[in-house]
């Protein structure tokens, strides 16, 4: 777990443990600068593996495992979520499931409304956290980002997916614009998913200097 061993070689195909599009859009403009060729898991399989982690390290290691036996190929996969300070870290790897809806269905606008409710105008600092975990043949690696911020309520009807409209980070963010009203190019580098993926490129860095 955690940083890349001394003389590690990234690879030059890595399949992406998510058929969700605006992942893959995220990760493919992250990881842009790296000579290796990036492939969706949807391009081998359309099954989706149960994710019965209790962290989000766990979660993304289920994931990735799971790419990497399907396709053979190393792999990277995320979880991510929302820490709310005042409701002792939910809904954290749960997030996605705050947004079911009655039918069933994802809503986030669902998510939105339970949230605001069980803050109940209480303090609204957040962490989007983000775990990312690569997964080879030789060995299992997980990185951690941290963009800390509160929720805008106000914000819920500003475009963006999953909870990003509502999400204002806060270091270098003087504007206090909410994830939703960034440009894709600055959101990615503000979200939790950015903050990780930066985290494994210094470590990727550091190992080709070992």
């Amino acid at each position: 777990m955690g940083s890349f061993p001394a003389s590690f070689s990234w690879p030059k195909k890595l399949v992406l443990a998510t058929q969700n599009k605006d992942k893959l859009q995220d990760l493919f403009y992250l990881l842009q600068d790296l000579s290796t060729e990036l492939v969706s898991i949807g391009e081998f399989t359309q099954d989706d593996v149960e994710e019965t982690g209790f962290t989000y390290e766990e979660n993304a290691l289920i994931k990735a495992r799971h790419a990497f036996q399907v396709t053979g190929l190393p792999a990277l996969a995320d979880d991510s979520g929302f820490s709310v300070h005042v409701l002792n870290g939910a809904p954290g790897i749960y997030t996605a499931r705050w947004a079911i809806d009655s039918s069933g269905k994802r809503n986030f606008r669902t998510g939105f409304d339970r949230l605001e409710a069980e803050i109940d105008g209480r303090d609204c600092t957040t962490d989007y956290i983000c775990a990312l975990a690569y997964v080879d043949n030789q060995g299992e690696y997980t990185f951690r980002g941290i963009a800390p911020g509160f929720l805008d309520f106000s914000k819920k009807d500003e475009s963006g997916f999953g909870f990003c409209p509502i999400f204002v980070p806060t270091d270098g963010n003087p504007e206090r614009l909410s994830l939703g009203q960034m440009s894709n190019e600055k959101r990615r580098s503000f979200s939790g998913r950015g903050r990780a993926v930066k985290v494994m490129l210094q470590s990727l860095l550091q190992s080709s200097k070992a």
